[in-house]
């Protein structure tokens, strides 16, 4: 910091006071003819170019937030998608237990239901026979 205000300080003793430069300004280079910095066709072409600049500048400005504002939507999208992403792998992963389970169920029922079926073959004649006693007492039959 000392530094830089050193250069300052050595910098505005070599220049010549204001009025001076007021009255150089006015002046031409020689100093015989006034010139008014406004009007010279160099200052005007400056002032020009730096407005164009400072329109680039402008415009570049404007493109990188359109540019930032879609980045920000391009990952907000993503950030959905994952959100998206982890809820559907849970609900694929609970279908998935579910149907195991259910094959383990069944496969476990369908055990049972072998064994019942043996066993029901045999009481077919049983259920015949009981059938055919009780055809007897029933009123509406016909001997």
């Amino acid at each position: 910091m000392g530094k830089l205000r050193d250069k300052l300080s050595g910098k505005g003793a070599a220049s010549p006071p204001p009025a001076a430069c007021e009255a150089q300004e006015k002046r031409g280079p020689a100093g015989s003819e006034p010139v008014s910095r406004a009007l010279s066709s160099s200052s005007s072409l400056e002032f020009a170019e730096a407005r164009r600049k400072l329109l680039e500048v402008e415009r570049r400005q404007l493109r990188v937030r359109e540019l930032e504002i879609g980045l920000q939507q391009l990952r907000d999208i993503l950030v959905r998608a994952e959100r998206e992403a982890v809820e559907h792998g849970e609900l694929v992963n609970r279908i998935r237990s579910c149907a195991q389970q259910g094959e383990i169920g069944l496969s476990a029922r369908s055990q049972s239901i072998k064994t019942r079926l043996k066993f029901r073959g045999q009481r077919a004649p049983v259920v015949v026979a009981a059938v055919l006693g009780l055809r007897g007492c029933v009123p509406w039959t016909r001997k």
